[in-house]
């Protein structure tokens, strides 16, 4: 009588005397056969006589059958189960600088992510913040608030004596001769009343006109003699 031949290996033709074993990349799991199967799309097989094909792990994948190694996933993408045919980019407000990862990251605060399939997300520029991870764009500053540094998750009150009268602004701005502010996060200053001035900028109160001085209207770098 003739043997069948085992799992894993075949006899393609009559009066074979030894049965082959399957090529890597390939699998028969009965006996008896006289022809391998490729792998499937998803799996793979590196050793050469091997039942059966063996899934690709979480962040790899095979796009062709018979493959004897999977690939990994790129960065920007990632697969999260086995036997992938392909690999996931990753949604805006998320990133993966690595290859073969299962997952995206979101990203961090103080960054945004615009785009599918960052490998790494942007800072937010000077002027703008963004406080929360995994976010697609940085809001800007609002008035009397500043950033001067990129990427920065929180905004900055401008300090007494400072104003922004725009949004999404780096620095704040000194107040004018003849005005003061004397509060954080102000948009605007105040103009100094009569009878009173200041000479400099980035004051937070004006000063009393000396004796024999006066100013008469709002507003004044210098009291009138």
């Amino acid at each position: 009588t003739c043997i069948e031949c085992a799992r894993g290996s075949f006899a393609g033709g009559f009066g074979s005397s030894v049965c082959l074993p399957c090529p890597v990349g390939q699998q028969t799991n009965i006996t008896g056969q006289t022809a391998c199967t490729k792998c499937d799309f998803g799996y793979w097989q590196g050793s050469a006589g091997s039942p059966l094909c063996v899934a690709c792990a979480p962040g790899k994948f095979s796009k062709r059958e018979g493959e004897s190694v999977c690939e990994d996933c790129d960065v920007g993408k990632f697969a999260n189960t086995t036997t992938q045919t392909i690999c996931f980019t990753c949604q805006p407000g998320l990133f993966q600088s690595a290859n073969a990862k299962t997952t995206c990251n979101e990203c961090a605060r103080g960054t945004y992510g615009d785009e599918f399939g960052f490998s790494a997300c942007l800072p937010c520029p000077a002027g703008q913040q963004v406080n929360v991870t995994g976010q697609t764009a940085c809001t800007q500053c609002i008035k009397g608030w500043y950033q001067g540094n990129t990427g920065s998750p929180l905004c900055l009150r401008c300090v007494a004596g400072k104003f922004t009268d725009r949004i999404g602004e780096p620095v704040c701005v000194d107040c004018e001769a003849g005005k003061f502010t004397n509060a954080t996060a102000q948009d605007s200053c105040f103009l100094c009343q009569p009878g009173l001035y200041q000479g400099g900028g980035s004051k937070t109160s004006c000063i009393a006109c000396d004796r024999g001085t006066y100013a008469p209207v709002f507003g004044l770098a210098v009291c009138l003699p």
